[in-house]
């Protein structure tokens, strides 16, 4: 009996043992899978008026400031300076008459520039003296800053004629051209007057009138300009 029992446990052994080798080593549960993310909505298309400008519109290197607005009117607005202003002779306040006067102002102002007027009358001498409120150095020649006062000054007698009023120009200078003219009803002592800043270029006449007066007429006004400069000889 106890032979019966042993063998009866040794094949229940031996059926266990074969199925588990049958069935092979126990695998390892997958890990869980994540649900894949939601699709990403479709882009609207953009009207053709709101195209991106600039970069990424043309690609590298290319300027973003295309994509900025156009400034408002009143952005560019130049206040005295504006072109009206400059037009209309008013912004030296040079034009007409330029009468003699006893009074002369040139304080802190150098000598630039002088030429004697042998008769610029008839029968007067005068000298003709350019000033710029600027020191001077030897080494350097005239020191100037952004801007300065300017006078161009005709003395004749003891009296001063004021063909460019001590007037301040910005970024420029003033320059002259004395001439006599023989011919018509403008015809005697000219001087020819220029005057550049960084924003507008002017040139008028002074004619000398037999009354004693000289006559300021506009020959040139730019209005407001970007002024970049002249030729000149060294």
């Amino acid at each position: 009996m106890k032979i019966y029992l042993i063998a009866i446990t040794l094949i229940a052994a031996a059926i266990v043992f074969t199925a588990c080798a049958a069935k092979g080593p126990t695998a390892e549960a997958p890990p869980p899978t994540q649900a894949p993310p939601p699709p990403a909505p479709a882009a609207t298309p953009m009207p053709a008026g709101d195209a991106p400008q600039g970069a990424d519109a043309g690609g590298m290197g290319e300027s973003v400031d295309a994509a900025m607005p156009a400034p408002e009117d009143d952005a560019l607005d130049m206040g005295t300076n504006g072109s009206e202003e400059i037009r209309g002779s008013n912004y030296y306040g040079i034009g007409g008459e330029i009468w003699p006067s006893a009074e002369l102002d040139l304080s802190g102002m150098t000598l630039a520039w002088q030429t004697d007027c042998p008769a610029f009358d008839g029968a007067r001498d005068a000298v003709l003296s350019l000033y710029v409120a600027a020191e001077y150095s030897e080494e350097y020649g005239f020191l100037f800053d952004d801007g300065q006062d300017w006078a161009l000054i005709l003395e004749s007698g003891g009296e001063y004629y004021g063909l460019f009023p001590r007037r301040f120009v910005q970024i420029g200078q003033v320059s002259c051209a004395v001439y006599y003219d023989w011919n018509g009803a403008n015809g005697g002592f000219h001087v020819l007057v220029t005057v550049t800043g960084t924003a507008n270029y002017l040139m008028y006449d002074c004619a000398y009138r037999r009354d004693g007066a000289f006559v300021a007429t506009q020959v040139f006004d730019s209005g407001v300009i970007n002024y970049f400069g002249q030729s000149w000889l060294p």
